[in-house]
């Protein structure tokens, strides 16, 4: 009788903090002409558009897998006004979830606004996900899962340089995570290291080392007009990864953690096993090694964004 903590696709508005390219910065030393052509000078920057794909390994949202630690196919697509200001976006995942969704995916929408503050850069908004067709999980007359995952998230991630190094800062707060009733808060903190080109003498550009801590809490018991009521378990949540980035793709290879025991990550996410073998235990929350190739093209340049993203994990995710 539990709650899989909702989550979001690694692309929407990012993933973890290997999964955001670097900015592409031309070193071209041909000055720029003093009179623009007549198309450039008329070009439109306040309308923008990215997009994203990724195949990964096993789609891990805060240390939790939902695919059943079986590959996903993930995209993401975006709208961005006046120079990057606001958005608008959307994203897809292929999801495995005790509710069976009918088709198997996740749907994601979301809208926000990326003000900056000098080298300061900010991403707040909110995203909705949509899970189609579901069924709750019903075994011997037991109720195991809540009608429907369906949930809403609002978020805030900042993201601030120094040197070769990013240092970011997320959290996320829903009224009602997975429809139990039950109110969430995840908060952490990021730090990644762009490795320069040449370090140790052979590296190429684009490599990059990153790592993210955080804590998840259950805010109040969950409401038992909609579901059981009992309290759910917080935990802590940990990855650290090296990605490299070439062109518009790029590989990222990370280890998750979470510190929920076998029992707690049952109770969090009633995987259908612990249900079915009456062991009342799961390893959807544990340790994890996953892979995965991200492709970006947008408006703003050729294949990445131009400008940088925020620090984050998500999502993203």
């Amino acid at each position: 009788m539990s709650l899989l903590v909702a989550g979001v696709p690694a692309l929407a508005s990012g993933a973890r903090a290997a999964d955001v390219p670097d900015s592409k910065i031309s070193d071209s030393k041909i000055p720029a002409p003093k009179t623009l052509p007549p198309e450039a000078a008329a070009a439109n920057t306040d309308i923008g558009w990215a997009f994203s794909a990724r195949v990964v390994s096993d789609y891990n949202f805060f240390g939790i897998t939902y695919s059943n630690h079986q590959p996903a196919v993930q995209a993401y697509g975006e709208l961005q006004f006046f120079d990057n200001f606001a958005y608008v976006a959307a994203a897809v995942s292929s999801t495995y979830l005790p509710t069976l969704p009918s088709p198997p995916i996740e749907f994601d929408v979301s809208g926000g606004f990326r003000p900056k503050f000098g080298d300061l850069t900010a991403d707040i908004g909110v995203i909705g996900f949509l899970y189609l067709g579901e069924r709750r999980l019903v075994v011997d007359n037991v109720i195991w899962t809540p009608a429907s995952y369906n949930s809403v998230l609002a978020y805030t991630k900042l993201s601030y340089p120094i040197g070769d190094f990013v240092l970011g800062a997320n959290t996320y707060y829903s009224p009602n995570i997975g429809g139990a009733g039950v109110q969430m808060n995840y908060t952490a903190g990021l730090l990644r290291y762009n490795i320069p080109e040449n370090a140790l003498g052979f590296l190429p550009a684009g490599l990059s080392v990153s790592g993210e801590f955080g804590r998840y809490s259950f805010l109040n018991r969950s409401d038992s007009r909609v579901f059981y009521d009992f309290k759910y378990p917080s935990f802590n949540y940990g990855n650290v990864g090296i990605s490299y980035n070439f062109d518009k793709f790029t590989l990222d290879l990370r280890f998750h953690k979470t510190d929920l025991s076998k029992s707690d990550c049952f109770v969090a996410t009633t995987d259908p096993r612990g249900v079915y073998s009456g062991s009342g235990r799961s390893n959807w929350c544990g340790s994890a090694i996953i892979g995965s190739l991200q492709f970006d093209i947008s408006s703003a340049g050729a294949g990445v964004f131009d400008s940088p993203k925020p620090l984050e994990t998500a999502p993203p995710r």
